[in-house]
């Protein structure tokens, strides 16, 4: 048997929830940081708003800055 490596790429769907705070959010940690902690924790986040409309352009680009501010 031969071995295979690859990439585990491991997310979220989303990153605004409440209970997270204090848990995986650090206490105190503003809630407009909390897509900048997650995408530095985690290899890939869902926009949950994707799955419904296509996004503009304008907000995918928003929310890459933000993702690594």
């Amino acid at each position: 048997m031969t071995e295979k490596t690859g990439r585990i790429y491991v997310g979220i769907g989303g990153w605004t929830f409440a209970p997270w705070r204090g848990v995986f959010y650090p206490d105190g940690l503003p809630h407009a940081q909390e897509l900048a902690y997650a995408a530095s924790r985690l290899t890939s986040i869902e926009i949950n708003g994707t799955f419904y409309r296509k996004s503009r352009e304008i907000f995918l680009r928003c929310f890459n800055s933000l993702a690594y501010l």
